[in-house]
């Protein structure tokens, strides 16, 4: 096993919340694609090669909005693109030949859009729904270059609920099915 090193990293974030009437309210945010040093690894394994990896985070972009002209309802949109197939390590697919090592995952970028609603039942008591779907970034020429990869989730379910015990003390509750 190599020692575990830190890498650094450098990005950015920008919003902007506005407020279009009493009923509706909208948001944009622009998250700049994360650059980390690159990853290296120098095994102690006899025979072993070094290899070094990029992988940054990609860009994303999003909107929201969210409407309360219902009394007690809170209905929120929110759209955003994940910038994967411009991003280093995402970008790339396929072997080394040198290291054998993989180049990248081949992902494509996608648009997840997902909404959610929270209910007031009573004071200190919201109860909260949401949806969520994207494709896949994996398309099926580049699956087997993804075995390490994280798991995605194409569509989710969440719901959830809290409840306001006092001032200082709010119990809240949740759970998502994939």
């Amino acid at each position: 096993d190599a020692p575990a090193t830190w890498a650094k990293g450098y990005g950015f974030q920008a919003g902007l919340h506005a407020v279009v009437n009493e009923d509706l309210s909208l948001g944009i945010s622009y998250k700049s694609p994360q650059s980390f040093d690159d990853f290296e690894y120098e095994p102690t394994t006899a025979g072993a090669a070094d290899f070094t990896f990029q992988m940054d985070f990609p860009m994303i972009v999003s909107g929201a909005l969210a409407y309360t002209g219902v009394e007690n309802l809170l209905l929120a949109l929110d759209v955003r693109y994940i910038d994967y197939a411009n991003t280093a390590g995402f970008d790339e697919v396929g072997f080394d030949n040198t290291t054998f090592a993989v180049k990248g995952f081949g992902w494509e970028s996608i648009t997840v859009v997902a909404v959610g609603a929270e209910y007031m039942v009573a004071e200190g008591l919201p109860v909260r729904v949401g949806y969520a779907f994207n494709n896949s970034p994996i398309s099926d020429d580049v699956a087997f270059f993804n075995a390490p990869a994280p798991a995605l989730v194409e569509q989710h379910i969440s719901a959830g609920f809290s409840y306001q015990l006092n001032d200082k003390i709010n119990l809240s509750f949740a759970g998502q099915y994939a």
